[in-house]
């Protein structure tokens, strides 16, 4: 089931793909955005850290979307974080709480959030200044990429960079921190998110460990660099392939069909019998 895994999602994907999408359209989505690979900037490296810390359930609406109009567009909070540098923030802000922090951003929204907003921008004002502080140690970008390769080059410790992250910014868990990671250009990454664990756990990929457990967050990128190694592929690839599935957002076709998980994994079933 390894190995099929990844074929059959590949084929998943061409099959919902639309007319005419064929391996030229599946190939722009195997690898990351060049634009963003390794920014020589630690303010860009900043910027990626806020990125993907919003990547999570309803915060692109509600963080890109209140500051910008545009689901997951941070690029307006520039404006108010020096450019996006993490030294200039955390000496602005370091030394005050979250909620002082968010009472400053406020005149920047559009509206100020109602209550269970307030929550997500509260938990969006922790990272701000935690990824500042964390950031802050590096003289530049680097150092940065130096302390990341001293991880990436071992796969032994390879997945104790995204456990460290986590534990360093607050509201980066494991699995923001691999998203982080990836599309900063570290291939070698995949993401672990609830949806891709959803999949390993109905076909019965992650022996019984408990969805929501440490463990299931590493032993599902145990499992997605496995998977690569079985197809000779990234596992950033087989990451878009399994983040396709779920989100069903073709976005270099502009064509979005929701989410086809439980489709999938019908569809994966069905094929392993």
């Amino acid at each position: 089931m390894k190995q099929q895994l990844y074929k059959k999602a590949v084929e998943f994907v061409q099959i919902n793909g639309g007319d005419g999408f064929g391996e030229n359209n599946l190939q722009r989505y195997m690898a990351p955005d060049k634009e963003r690979e390794k920014p020589p900037s630690i303010n860009r490296i900043y910027q990626s850290i806020l990125e993907s810390a919003q990547n999570v359930q309803m915060s692109p609406n509600v963080i890109g979307g209140a500051i910008s109009g545009e689901k997951g567009n941070i690029k307006p909070l520039g404006k108010f974080l020096f450019d996006f540098s993490p030294s200039n923030v955390f000496d602005a802000y370091g030394g005050i709480s979250a909620e002082e922090l968010l009472e400053k951003i406020i005149p920047t929204l559009f509206t100020k959030p109602h209550q269970e907003k307030r929550k997500l921008w509260l938990r969006y004002c922790k990272t701000i200044i935690s990824a500042a502080r964390f950031l802050n140690q590096f003289p530049g970008h680097e150092s940065f990429y130096e302390f990341v390769e001293g991880y990436y080059a071992d796969d032994r410790i390879k997945p104790f960079l995204p456990m460290l992250l986590s534990y360093e910014i607050d509201g980066i868990g494991f699995a923001l921190a691999c998203d982080f990671l990836k599309e900063l250009g570290y291939s070698q990454y995949g993401k672990p998110d609830t949806h891709i664990k959803d999949i390993f756990i109905e076909l019965n990929l992650l022996n019984g460990v408990q969805k929501q457990s440490s463990k299931a967050d590493y032993l599902s990128l145990k499992l997605i660099d496995e998977i690569a190694a079985l197809n000779d592929v990234t596992p950033y690839a087989v990451d878009k392939m399994l983040w396709l599935v779920c989100s069903g957002d073709y976005y270099y076709e502009k064509r979005k069909i929701g989410n086809k998980k439980n489709d999938f994994i019908a569809f994966a079933k069905a094929s392993a019998k």
